[in-house]
């Protein structure tokens, strides 16, 4: 079965230097299910276990990389941008589909 796949909206998110939800860097859109961005400007580390990373502690994600949300990381996902004197940017969009139909598993 085809999947109609649509941008429910355009979503700029700021990773500072406080660890910070997903879903407060940018509020999802009414029926968005998933977030496909690129990591924009400096390197950020991410946990989605409910503790909050640090610049040291954390999954890694190196400037460059595509970063894929499923709506349920929207308020579990928390960032940190790893320097306190560049800006960290993720621009991407808010999509009706979830996150698996990105990643290849749909």
């Amino acid at each position: 079965m085809a999947r109609n796949i649509n941008v429910v909206d355009f979503a700029t998110l700021t990773v500072t230097t406080a660890a910070t939800v997903v879903s407060t860097l940018g509020t999802p859109p009414t029926g968005a299910k998933s977030y496909v961005g690129v990591l924009e400007g400096n390197d950020i580390r991410a946990r989605g276990d409910g503790t909050a990373p640090t610049t040291g502690a954390g999954v890694l994600v190196v400037n460059g990389s595509e970063i894929i949300f499923d709506q349920g990381e929207f308020e579990n996902m928390q960032l940190i941008n790893k320097n306190t004197t560049a800006s960290a940017v993720i621009n991407g969009h808010f999509y009706n589909v979830e996150a698996s139909v990105f990643e290849g598993a749909n």
